[in-house]
């Protein structure tokens, strides 16, 4: 969650400098965009793994309950 917060506050920030809108000028944004890109590789494995566990927590029962009948 904390990775998926900063990826989601980078992007918002990323967002309205590329659309001209206002954002607060102490940020800076190439840092913004540094550290967005360094937290994307963790974010897509985190992200890969909790869908794999996902599916499986959906996929077993299912199979399991199948064999039982």
């Amino acid at each position: 969650m904390v990775i998926g917060s900063g990826m989601t506050l980078g992007g918002i920030l990323m967002h309205r400098a590329i659309e001209g809108e206002w954002y607060p000028p102490f940020i800076d944004l190439l840092l913004v965009r540094e550290l967005h890109n360094k937290m994307a590789v963790p974010f897509a494995l985190s992200l890969g793994i909790m869908m794999l566990t996902g599916l499986l927590m959906w996929g077993v029962p299912k199979i399991l309950g199948r064999r039982k009948t």
